[in-house]
């Protein structure tokens, strides 16, 4: 049942030190957007989601929000902040990513209907799906053409590649010589790879995204 559901919830948040936030704390983080990397995640149903969310919340479904976490959140350091109808599916979802090493993750205690209960309004309208951190991504990396590259590795021949799409999308083609790494084992494969720390390290993927994001990990 929801009471269940929600008690369960609010022993593991005890439990794992899950920290669980009141609305004008939230309000206090995104009135920092400007100065803090922070990620604010609706984990319900696209239907609930369109029928009133947090205005600056993007939709990501629980299992997604868990099983492809290093596709959404580009800087770990970041706040993580998990809502949805009250408090058990959002704390189930900070409990997995507090399990995948991000460390700053935290809960709206009592959900949509504690932002509702203080008088704020919600916004309404279908989700789209993002690619969170992608904007704040492309401002820390540099991007190079295809020309340059070319140029680079025909004249210094000194530039590691690393390949960060599917592996399907690897198979299918790639620059030569590119190694391939899913994205989210950037961080344990690429000391053993990439000894050099001056050397150049070119990132690419099929349509630029997941490399873009890769590059802001490694910078």
């Amino acid at each position: 049942s929801r009471t269940e559901a929600e008690t369960l919830a609010a022993r593991i948040a005890k439990e794992e030190n899950i920290p669980l936030i009141s609305v004008p704390q939230l309000r206090d983080l995104i009135g920092q957007r400007e100065r803090r990397t922070l990620y604010p995640i609706d984990v319900r149903s696209s239907e609930e989601y369109a029928s009133g969310h947090i205005p600056g919340f993007l939709w990501i479904p629980g299992g997604q929000a868990i099983q492809r976490a290093d596709d959404y959140i580009a800087v770990r350091s970041g706040t993580v902040v998990l809502t949805c109808d009250a408090t058990a599916r959002a704390t189930m979802a900070a409990y997995w990513y507090r399990r995948m090493g991000f460390k700053d993750v935290r809960v709206l205690k009592g959900g949509i209907r504690a932002w509702v209960d203080s008088g704020l309004e919600l916004e309404k309208g279908r989700p789209v799906k993002p690619v969170l951190g992608l904007e704040q991504a492309r401002e820390t990396v540099k991007m190079i053409s295809a020309q340059e590259v070319a140029q680079r590795l025909a004249e210094q021949g000194d530039m590691m590649i690393l390949d960060v799409g599917t592996s399907q999308e690897y198979k299918a083609g790639h620059i030569p010589g590119a190694h391939w790494i899913s994205r989210g084992w950037l961080e344990e494969k690429v000391p053993a790879l990439f000894t050099d720390r001056e050397q150049p390290i070119l990132v690419t993927c099929l349509n630029g995204a997941q490399s873009t994001l890769a590059g802001a990990t490694l910078v």
